[in-house]
């Protein structure tokens, strides 16, 4: 994974290096000494993982029952490498009937194991599927049913918690300090990971490589990146934009939306309401939509870039016809064009001053993912220290739920 800095912020992090580093050492300090929760708990429960799977019955397919930081993490890492899994996941992550009857009307329950993922164990969503899919198994499997679920929770408390113990159900836990969000290298991503046989060790080695990189200060682009886009946030560059020209990368860009959102919305110490607004767009099928926002629309966007470089997939155009839309394709290759659409994007928005940088993958393996995960993680909670707010908590989201719970009548609301 190699950062490409823009011609814009290229010169503003030169400019501005000393600055950087004074902030880049004071985090650094603090990662060193006190840790955060995602690098504290990064891996942990794997060992235990061969033992669990091996007394589990015999399924084809991984029902996750979770939203959220709950289950987009998994569906980040299954939608970009789907040739690294021996079984299938399928997400409920909803509560719209039209999507929960498809999906039940879609996988074979009798072939399934169901995982139901929620750290306060009174999620919403996960608790009604929970009992949704209970019913189910009950029906397919009669008094059997109970091994074909499985929780992942808190480890002391919680409802969840607490009928999984009574109930003597296999399960795992999540510790209490490490928010949805922050969990796919926990045992809440890697663990439904693993059974689908994803290589989940390659994923931690990529994640505690970058991770040590940061420590003993080899890698500083996620700082100096940090750094420029909070220097572009401050004049009203309010968007962060995701564009991968790797489309397998989207449900990626899907996850960082949730971490980036959630974590730096806020409502500061001065009672102002701050953050920048992450989006995704995928290359090169929105080069021909809101590309043409990024050029000429207002100047409020920072936008990153990805790419793989790797030609191992490469297919060639060999058909030739003698016309002005088609001659010069002749002999062009398809991972060629790609390369040239994403220069001419690249090329195009310096021109007409919109800050960007490229993340490059010679490329894209579980252990590039790993790097990109962490780095992710990295810059979120760097960004939340300029922004001097809690990058771990999310109130705007718990007022919601409260009003959720009252009107639906929960005890206690």
């Amino acid at each position: 994974m190699k950062i490409v800095f823009g011609k814009i912020l290229d010169e503003l992090r030169h400019k501005n290096t000393a600055d950087c580093r004074l902030l880049r050492g004071e985090f650094l300090l603090k990662l060193n000494v006190e840790g955060f929760p995602f690098s504290k708990h990064i891996g942990n429960g794997v060992k235990k993982y061969e033992e669990i799977k091996s007394v589990l019955p015999y399924f084809e397919n991984i029902i996750i029952l979770g939203i959220g930081g709950s289950a987009l993490g998994t569906k980040m890492i299954y939608d970009a490498f789907p040739h690294l899994f021996n079984k299938k996941i399928y997400i409920l992550d909803t509560t719209e009937p039209y999507e929960i009857d498809k999906l039940l009307n879609t996988v074979d329950i009798a072939k399934s194991l169901v995982i139901s993922i929620s750290k306060s164990g009174s999620t919403i969503e996960t608790a009604g599927l929970t009992l949704l899919l209970i019913k189910r198994l009950k029906n397919e499997f009669g008094d059997l049913w109970k091994n074909r679920i499985f929780f992942i929770t808190d480890p002391m408390s919680g409802d969840l918690r607490e009928y999984s113990n009574e109930n003597d159900f296999n399960s795992l836990s999540i510790p209490p300090e490490l928010g949805g969000r922050y969990s796919v290298l926990s045992n809440v991503g890697l663990f439904p990971l693993y059974l689908s046989g994803f290589p989940v060790m390659e994923l931690l080695e990529g994640a505690i490589e970058y991770l040590d990189d940061i420590k003993n200060d080899i890698v500083i682009d996620v700082f100096e990146f940090g750094h420029c886009n909070m220097y572009f946030y401050e004049k009203g560059y309010n968007i962060l934009g995701l564009m991968p020209y790797v489309k397998r990368l989207k449900t990626f860009g899907e996850w960082f939306i949730q971490l980036w959102g959630e974590s730096l919305g806020k409502i500061n110490k001065k009672g102002e309401h701050i953050g920048q607004t992450p989006i995704v767009a995928v290359g090169p099928t929105d080069q021909h939509s809101i590309i043409q926002l990024f050029n000429e629309g207002p100047k409020d966007k920072v936008l990153i870039f990805f790419e793989e470089l790797s030609d191992e997939i490469n297919i060639n155009i060999e058909e030739k016809i003698d016309k002005k839309a088609f001659s010069y394709l002749h002999n062009k290759s398809f991972k060629e064009i790609l390369d040239i659409e994403l220069a001419g994007t690249l090329e195009s928005l310096s021109d007409l001053g919109v800050p960007n940088i490229l993340i490059q993958y010679d490329k894209l393996t579980p252990k590039e993912m790993g790097r990109t995960i962490m780095f992710s993680y990295l810059l979120t909670v760097f960004t939340a220290k300029l922004l001097e707010i809690d990058p771990f908590d999310q109130p705007g989201v718990e007022k919601g739920k409260k009003i959720m719970y009252k009107k639906l009548g929960k005890e206690g609301y």
